[in-house]
């Protein structure tokens, strides 16, 4: 139930105090439960300006932000600019640890099974560059060796992924397509 309430209660917050009164400076914005991720067309002092502004509200939600020109981490991505475009990888926190459900755990078979190609399938998918994702491919299989999965298990679930992947990427459009208006001053 606390998921609901508070989407709920961010709808309605969102739209009284960040939407409305800044939508002139809103290029995007997207909303995860209490995570919000947002291009701002305005200038840094303009960005700080509505962060104080919020947070002089009388209300429960403070918000905390980050900024940067380069690189924005939300929830398990990692925006970043590259050649004048923006791309996307996988990212965890420095504090994550490797909570994947042990092979040897007594979840249905099938369940753990399939775990490993699901997660293959998320690196695939969250990644726009090839060679990140070979690098986060291995570094996924690490983990799941790490929590006692066999080479046999990983093997068939990262072909079955490959085999998705290149089917669904045959079927629909490569490329992120993100609209923002861009200016020949901005960083």
């Amino acid at each position: 139930m606390a998921p609901m309430y508070a989407n709920g209660y961010m709808y309605i917050f969102e739209q009284e105090n960040i939407l409305t009164p800044f939508q002139t400076n809103i290029a995007f914005y997207r909303r995860y439960v209490d995570d919000i991720i947002m291009i701002w067309n305005g200038t840094p002092d303009s960005t700080t300006h509505m962060l104080e502004t919020i947070n002089n509200l009388d209300t429960p939600v403070p918000l905390t932000m980050t900024t940067d020109t380069q690189t924005v981490d939300f929830l398990d991505i990692r925006l970043y600019k590259e050649d004048n475009t923006i791309a996307y990888t996988l990212f965890s926190k420095p504090t994550d640890r490797n909570t994947i459900l042990h092979a040897t755990s007594h979840h249905r078979r099938h369940l753990i099974n399939s775990l490993p190609h699901s997660q293959f399938l998320r690196v695939i998918r969250n990644n726009s560059n090839i060679n990140n994702t070979h690098i986060q491919l291995q570094q996924m299989w690490d983990k799941f060796k790490a929590r006692g999965y066999s080479n046999k298990i990983l093997q068939a679930a990262l072909d079955k992924c490959y085999v998705t992947s290149t089917t669904e990427l045959s079927k629909e459009e490569t490329s992120l397509p993100i609209h923002v208006h861009h200016h020949v001053t901005s960083p």
